[in-house]
C-alpha cells in the first residue's frame, strides 16, 4: 500500500485565492482568466499522474486514515527579495496559494474530498531553477496517530 503521493507542476505560478474570481459590475462572480489557465495547467499534470492517484485513493478508507499535505511553492528570486534586498509583498501570501492548489487536485479524487486532510503544511521559497514551481505531497496516516500531531 501506498502511503504518499508526490505531485510536481513544473513552471506553473501558484494563484492566489484572491486572483481565482473576478466580478461584473453587476456583482455576479465567474471564474477569473487566470483561474481557467491554472486549472488547465493543473489539469495535464495530474492526468499523466491519475493511475497512481487512483491507487491512493483506493488505498485510503476515510473511517481509517487522515492525510496530512505538505505544498511547497517556488517563485524566482526577483518575485521575493525586491532590489533593495527586502522580501517583495506583492509575490503573494503562502496561504492563499493554497486552496486552489488542493481543489483542483481533489477535482480527480471521486472517493475522497479535502475534508480528510487535517494538516497542512506550506512554504514558499526561491527556485533553483528560477521559474515557477509547485510541488504537493499527500502523505496517508492511520486516525490512531492523531496523537502524534
Amino acid at each position: 500500500m501506498t502511503n504518499r503521493i508526490s505531485l510536481a507542476f513544473k513552471t506553473l505560478k501558484p494563484l492566489p485565492l484572491n486572483n481565482m474570481y473576478s466580478q461584473t459590475k453587476t456583482g455576479r462572480r465567474f471564474k477569473s482568466k487566470k483561474a481557467v489557465e491554472f486549472e488547465n495547467r493543473m489539469t495535464c499534470e495530474l492526468i499523466r499522474k491519475k493511475h497512481e492517484m487512483f491507487k491512493f485513493e483506493i488505498d485510503t478508507s476515510v473511517f481509517e486514515h487522515f492525510l496530512t499535505c505538505k505544498i511547497v511553492c517556488e517563485l524566482p528570486r526577483s518575485k521575493l527579495i525586491t532590489k533593495k534586498g527586502t522580501v517583495n509583498t506583492k509575490s503573494g501570501d503562502v496561504d492563499n496559494f493554497c486552496k486552489p492548489i488542493i481543489d483542483n487536485i481533489f477535482k480527480f479524487m471521486d472517493k475522497l474530498d479535502d475534508s480528510i486532510i487535517l494538516q497542512v503544511d506550506v512554504c514558499k521559497r526561491f527556485s533553483q531553477d528560477n521559474n515557477y514551481n509547485i510541488y504537493v505531497e499527500f502523505t496517508r496516516r492511520e486516525i490512531i496517530e492523531l496523537d502524534d500531531l
